[in-house]
């Protein structure tokens, strides 16, 4: 019985491992990658008068299809909630929307090198005092704490404030939905990336504000999503990424919708030396 059950195992292995070579096979013989994407503005978003995609992510995608002799095909856009699923099903052949690189996503999918950090900062209703000093009051049963269900800022919610009750919307509804909950005390507080609180402040000015000074809590690692264990298509965009980063490709695309580096916080490159 034993034996039979390590030959089933390795059967199952080997048959594991030639559905990932297939694959990489696929896409080298197709001569594209089929991305599945959901929108993220301004990582990844569509222009209204053309419907041409655009963005970031886009730009990046763009420079590894040149490295790498591909063509890169936005080929399904879907919700945030069945964007992991997709890829894991074999829908299309990578996330080409950047995402967090969390533990939770990485049971069902892998991920390419980090591309950049995303701060997280605490939003609060403008008249809000209780937290411009410190950020350990929200650490209490009485704040009301939004996050995004499965995502980034859920699992920073639970690490940092676990005391807090949690206030979750479904990975369905959109980040900015977050913040308009704050803004009609559904929650007291909620935990946000820069540019999506700049683009709601821009509709909504001197509603919300930073708690503490604007200070970020923390930042998690953002990078592009790729089928579990089909590791010559990690290979081979991990190494047009470095190429990229190397040659300051990645910092000038960026550069290009963060140019002051403080929604995207750049990765150092490695032959630098400390300032």
């Amino acid at each position: 019985m034993k034996k039979l059950f390590l030959f089933a195992a390795a059967l199952f292995l080997t048959h594991a491992a030639h559905a990932q070579d297939k694959s990489y096979e696929k896409i080298q013989s197709a001569g594209e990658i089929r991305c599945g994407y959901s929108i993220w503005n301004p990582i990844l978003y569509k222009d209204l008068e053309s419907g041409q995609i655009k963005g970031a992510a886009y730009d990046i995608m763009d420079a590894i299809g040149k490295k790498t002799d591909l063509k890169i095909n936005f080929a399904e856009e879907t919700g945030w909630g069945t964007l992991t699923e997709g890829l894991a099903t074999g829908r299309y052949d990578m996330i080409c929307t950047t995402i967090g690189a969390l533990s939770s996503r990485g049971k069902v999918i892998d991920f390419s090198k980090p591309l950049f950090y995303l701060p997280i900062y605490v939003v609060v209703r403008k008249d809000e005092k209780r937290f411009d000093k410190s950020l350990a009051g929200i650490n209490d049963p009485s704040v009301k704490l939004g996050v995004l269900e499965g995502e980034g800022t859920a699992t920073f919610a639970t690490g940092y404030f676990p005391k807090a009750k949690i206030v979750a919307i479904p990975q369905t509804a959109d980040y900015s939905q977050l913040l308009e909950d704050v803004k009609t005390g559904k929650s007291d507080l909620t935990l946000i990336s820069g540019e999506t609180f700049d683009a709601f402040n821009r509709k909504n000015p001197g509603i919300l504000k930073y708690a503490q000074t604007g200070k970020p809590i923390g930042a998690f690692r953002v990078a592009f999503g790729l089928p579990k264990g089909d590791y010559q298509l990690k290979q081979t965009i991990d190494t047009a990424i470095d190429e990229l980063q190397d040659e300051g490709t990645l910092g000038k695309i960026l550069d290009g919708y963060d140019p002051e580096a403080r929604l995207y916080l750049r990765l150092a490159t490695p032959y630098e030396q400390p300032k």
